[in-house]
């Protein structure tokens, strides 16, 4: 029974990490569409006020809170919701976690 519960349980991690991960090649395509103007073309920042991705605390966030604040954005930065899909939104930040 736990051999069968710990099986099970790994099965669940696999399957919901694939669900989870972007595409950071397709990442690329809709950042250039859509961040490049503002975040730069290497994730430095091209705005004041715009924050890097190439480190700092921004970049520590984990997935949830990264999607987060790109469907709905914050502060200078415009909600994606009903723009990008959860898909892109996905790859988007599998791709910026790229410029670390």
């Amino acid at each position: 029974m736990k051999t069968r519960l710990i099986s099970f349980v790994i099965f669940l991690y696999v399957s919901v990490g694939v669900a989870w991960a972007g595409d950071p090649f397709a990442g690329s395509a809709i950042y250039a569409e859509h961040c490049v103007s503002c975040h730069g073309g290497d994730g430095s920042g091209e705005v004041a006020g715009t924050p890097s991705f190439r480190g700092g605390a921004l970049m520590s966030k984990g997935e949830f809170e990264l999607r987060d604040r790109v469907r709905n954005g914050k502060d200078l930065m415009p909600r994606f919701e009903g723009i990008l899909t959860e898909e892109e939104i996905q790859d988007v930040v599998a791709y910026i976690r790229t410029f670390n």
